[in-house]
């Protein structure tokens, strides 16, 4: 339990969006419990009592129905947050997509806000972007109940220049005028790059939070390599390894250095980037057992390549052993888009149950998993404020709530007791967020023009 004493605490509050991709209005997720007594060990107190937040959350949905844009829109503030002062070069564009089904958002700028908590200092921060320029920037902070401004930041366009309203204590700035900061990028970025220990901080959360995709996660298979490579944590994931019961207990990586051959097919300048950063090319083995004519284990010595030999699911789970390592160990976000996808049921239960352990959790890493798997809508497993739901309107614009508090949301919908068989009734069609009811392929003729 050492570890959780030395780290700094990072945890999410909340999340807004708005006018982005498939969201045309404001939608707020929030790790806030509500004021329910199942699985209270899901919960952690913070500051003294004044935040209590949950460890995770699921999030359900139609296909289509917005829940990788939610995620892309977190991804999206992450990555303009640490790389856009850095990256971005005068005029360059700004790759952002505001929700294109109404003309009443069409080439108007997006909003995001996140409140996280570091340690016990709460810190609101949001933007509001286009293509071309940061309109708006802020930054709020809150010691105990009082929240004020740190700085904000708002374009005129008719002077074509920004007013800047920057706190006293805001002294990230007194080496460098925040003109200096260009229309198409952020002021905290520009902050933290000046060595500001608040925009360090906040950019630090940013950096180590870790988005996975379900179906393309191959970049982390030589990340977790390279963890397994290293003795102290070899120990540990093997552990992990040997649980997911995935038919080895032992593996082998073997460093390559890197050769024009193993790149054929790249592009010129990409190839020379590669070399000339010196990487090895890393290959997994994982060693089975040999068994004699009765069964019995006479070896431990059969290796397989794990990208030519093992299956996608054995891969994909290796692949995302690295990145669920680091979040328990360092106290941070995980998020996951379809979690399921080529993973077995209690794999995939696995990984939940890591995060839902004040064991394997001390250090109050928290998750966001996107997945079709209703059985987890499990109340054994999870508080009704835990599962979130994503929908479409008439209109195709995302919208987003629990299934706590959606009677409060929409009156249509109803409100959920905690014995309640989640998983039934979201299929049966009551939660809303389902393609459609669970007779429609028993009611679809599709003969019927051919018979006519």
């Amino acid at each position: 339990m050492y570890i959780a004493i030395f780290i700094t605490l990072f945890e999410v509050i909340n999340f807004s969006v708005k006018n982005f991709l498939s969201f045309k209005e404001e939608v707020s997720f929030t790790f806030n419990a509500a004021s329910i007594k199942e699985h209270p060990d899901h919960v952690f107190e913070m500051a003294d009592g004044r935040y209590n937040l949950l460890n995770g959350a699921l999030l359900y949905g139609a296909n289509g129905s917005g829940k990788s844009n939610f995620i892309s829109a977190l991804s999206f503030v992450k990555d303009f947050a640490i790389n856009s002062f850095k990256n971005k070069q005068a005029k360059e564009k700004i790759d952002i997509d505001e929700f294109r089904l109404s003309t009443d958002t069409l080439n108007k700028p997006s909003r995001f806000e996140i409140e996280i908590l570091i340690d016990d200092t709460k810190y609101r921060y949001g933007f509001i972007v286009d293509k071309v320029v940061v309109s708006e920037e802020w930054l709020y902070v809150s010691h105990k109940i009082k929240e004020y401004p740190l700085f904000q930041r708002v374009f005129d366009s008719d002077s074509d220049h920004y007013n800047y309203d920057v706190n006293p204590r805001f002294k990230e700035t007194d080496s460098a005028d925040p003109e200096l900061t260009r229309k198409n990028s952020l002021f905290l970025s520009m902050c933290a790059q000046l060595n500001g220990k608040t925009s360090i901080k906040i950019i630090e959360w940013f950096q180590k939070a870790t988005f996975v995709s379900g179906t393309n996660y191959m970049e982390y298979v030589d990340y977790t390599a390279n963890l397994l490579n290293t003795p102290r944590q070899n120990e540990v994931m093997l552990r992990i390894l040997k649980k997911a019961n995935l038919g080895f207990s032992k593996v082998r990586i073997i460093k390559n250095p890197m050769t024009e051959e193993m790149l054929s097919g790249l592009p010129k300048e990409l190839k020379s980037l590669i070399l000339s950063s010196n990487s090895d090319a890393l290959q997994v083995k994982t060693h089975h057992n040999k068994y004699d004519h009765l069964g019995n284990v006479v070896a431990n010595d059969v290796e397989f390549d794990l990208m030519r030999d093992e299956s996608l699911g054995t891969q994909k789970f290796f692949a995302l052993l690295g990145p669920i390592y680091n979040s328990l160990l360092n106290g941070s976000l995980l998020i996951i888009d379809e979690l399921d996808a080529r993973l077995h049921t209690n794999l995939s239960r696995l990984i939940i149950e890591f995060y839902q352990s004040a064991f394997n959790n001390p250090n109050k890493s928290q998750f966001l998993f996107a997945t079709h798997n209703t059985q987890f809508m499990d109340k054994t497993l999870f508080r009704r404020d835990q599962l979130f739901l994503i929908d479409k309107t008439k209109n195709e614009s995302s919208f987003l709530y629990n299934i706590f508090n959606m009677s409060k949301f929409d009156s249509d919908l109803p409100s959920v007791r905690n014995d309640a068989s989640f998983e039934k009734e979201y299929l049966e069609g009551k939660y809303g967020a389902v393609p459609f009811d669970q007779t429609a392929g028993r009611n679809l003729h599709i003969w019927d023009l051919m018979s006519e």
